[in-house]
């Protein structure tokens, strides 16, 4: 007979497919936040305890094509960046939508955003000091950041050219509070107002990264080392770069199995 993982929590739903990466938040009181795409283009958040047991859960429904992370705020609400379909006029328009929830999952705002430019795919987003938010993207094959304060106001926004990734981005802030984005085979690191510090090309296709205390990173990916009688084989593959972003080392292990993102 079969057995039930006592580990194992079930959250039901009218879901359908989610292509996000970090939409799974730890907050402040040990539990977790969970986002997911929900019925044909909406939303699902569910706010649960340590265990997992829902303690409140928020829906929306809009047009929303894609989840790309959650941040907790100051006041222990929740912004959650996806983009957002504008079908109302001649032509329709991709827009980054970043919206709050309260820490007792009411709505407080939804601000849409376009700039100059059209956003796509792979969305990435962090708490900075000072209560604001970096939220990196993706338009034409090139990394955008660009940071807003606690109240969702854009306060600049910064396009890193001649960058190659795609979705499964993630972005982290620096001990210096600059950012390092990764995604794809790229890795590319700014100072506190977006501005390219060092860039370096990767060995695989990266997903994850994290700063230790001396402002070194270490990044999480795959690469593919599938031979031709057992294809779809992934190694997960871990880099080390220093603060200049010189490559210290780097790490494979076996994953066994076609699994090709990881979060650090």
């Amino acid at each position: 007979g079969s057995s039930v993982n006592p580990d194992k929590k079930v959250i039901s739903g009218n879901f359908s497919g989610n292509d996000g990466h970090g939409t799974l938040c730890e907050t402040w009181d040990q539990g977790y936040v969970i986002a997911t795409r929900y019925g044909r283009k909406g939303m699902y958040l569910a706010k649960c305890s340590e265990s997992f047991d829902p303690t409140w859960t928020y829906t929306c429904t809009t047009s929303i094509d894609y989840i790309g992370g959650i941040a907790e705020s100051e006041d222990h609400g929740y912004v959650i960046v996806n983009n957002y379909t504008d079908t109302t006029g001649e032509m329709d328009k991709t827009l980054v939508d970043l919206i709050k929830i309260s820490s007792s999952g009411i709505l407080v705002w939804d601000k849409k955003y376009r700039f100059n430019y059209l956003y796509t795919s792979g969305f990435a987003i962090r708490k900075t000091p000072g209560n604001g938010f970096i939220v990196a993207t993706v338009h034409n094959d090139q990394v955008v950041l660009f940071k807003v304060n606690s109240n969702g106001d854009s306060l600049w926004t910064k396009a890193c050219a001649h960058v190659s990734v795609w979705e499964g981005l993630d972005v982290e802030v620096a001990p210096d509070h600059g950012f390092a984005v990764v995604g794809g085979s790229a890795i590319v690191r700014t100072d506190s107002l977006g501005n390219i510090m060092w860039t370096n090309q990767m060995n695989g296709d990266f997903t994850g990264v994290k700063f230790l205390s001396d402002g070194s990173c270490v990044a999480l990916g795959s690469k593919d080392v599938s031979t031709y009688a057992d294809t779809n084989q992934m190694d997960y593959v871990l880099e080390k770069y220093e603060a200049t972003g010189t490559r210290l080392w780097e790490n494979t292990y076996n994953a066994g199995h076609q699994d090709r993102s990881g979060n650090l």
